[in-house]
């Protein structure tokens, strides 16, 4: 089975008008006192990706070395917008896991980790004798994420989880409850505070049939999406590495960057087939409802992101991501 399923894809955009709205002088005026339209472009992108090497793989050495091989393909491609740090959980000392986040809160190959680095690291990781430790894993990727995010404003943080992780089977630290991670990926997000959790799970044979929602519920939580793949070797590599390309998309399409000191209170989103969608600006991602954006910082923005709808399911921002793969990248605008 060959399948990537990327949850916000379920929703296509609906038209929102055809004439843009006038919009309000949101920042410093030219000369001639005449307001200006800004179009903002994607804001670049740092990732962490969070490489799970738990012991439940070893039932799984294929899709093991299948992510493995997606990863390495979309390093083949990504664009130069987007920059990575990689680093891996389990950590621990020889069968004993360590569930101390301070274990976590240091990366292995920081960025910006170049293609040659992320290449030799995945070649020389192999599944550990070790059980999941993703609760204090995430919450370490989470220190180091907003690190990165507060030294480099004006572009768009994501922590990409890829893991074989099912409910109830190989979690031992009390945080990798998932209930528990969920909560850790809403802190890490913060309302768009913060970076977002994005997961790709590779399922195994057979799988509870509360995965999805809990798996999704991690993604949810943390502003993210969740992708899952499926099969042989083959067909994990090739699903995986298409989801990384739709999160790198769609990272492009939501996420905008700011002038200094510019702060909107409406965005117009113009598609090449002529669709224009108008949105409003909210206080943060949990007050996002409908057509509407919210700012990093409302004291100091330096991005302006879309929002999701709920668990990333048809919100502005899949609408307007599935609306590009058929008429091509929108342009945003504000005045």
């Amino acid at each position: 089975m060959n399948r990537a399923s990327l949850l916000p894809l379920l929703v296509l955009a609906a038209g929102c008008g055809d004439e843009p709205a006038t919009f309000p002088d949101a920042g410093p005026a030219p000369d001639t006192g005449t307001p200006m339209t800004v179009e903002l472009p994607p804001a670049p992108a740092d990732w962490l990706v969070l490489f799970d090497r738990s012991v439940s793989w070893e039932t799984r050495a294929d899709r093991f070395q299948g992510l493995k091989d997606g990863v390495a393909a979309f390093l083949a491609g990504r664009s130069a917008e987007v920059e990575l740090a990689i680093t891996s959980f389990p950590r621990g000392y020889d069968a004993f896991a360590s569930c101390d986040v301070r274990d976590f809160s240091t990366v292995e190959h920081a960025w910006p980790a170049s293609d040659a680095t992320i290449t030799e690291a995945l070649a020389g990781w192999d599944p550990t004798h070790i059980g999941s430790t993703l609760g204090p894993a995430l919450e370490g990727a989470g220190v180091i994420a907003r690190e990165r995010r507060a030294a480099r404003p004006g572009r768009s943080t994501s922590i990409v989880l890829l893991t074989d992780a099912s409910p109830g089977e190989d979690e031992t630290c009390e945080t990798s409850e998932w209930s528990a991670v969920a909560a850790i990926a809403a802190d890490v997000f913060a309302a768009g505070h913060g970076p977002n959790v994005h997961v790709i799970g590779v399922l195994g044979t057979a799988i509870p049939v509360d995965h999805p929602v809990k798996v999704g519920g991690i993604a949810g939580a943390g502003g993210g999406y969740a992708a899952f793949v499926n099969g042989s070797q083959l067909d994990v590599a090739t699903s995986s590495h298409q989801a990384l390309r739709d999160l790198e998309a769609r990272a492009a399409i939501c996420t905008r960057a700011l002038p200094a000191g510019f702060a909107p209170e409406t965005l117009t989103v113009t598609s090449p087939d002529g669709t224009v969608t108008q949105l409003g600006r909210v206080a943060d991602a949990s007050a996002c409802v409908g057509a509407a954006f919210y700012l990093d910082d409302p004291d100091a923005p330096t991005t302006a992101t879309l929002c999701s709808g709920e668990r990333g399911v048809g919100g502005v921002c899949e609408q307007t991501f599935v609306r590009a793969l058929l008429a091509g990248a929108p342009t945003v605008t504000a005045r």
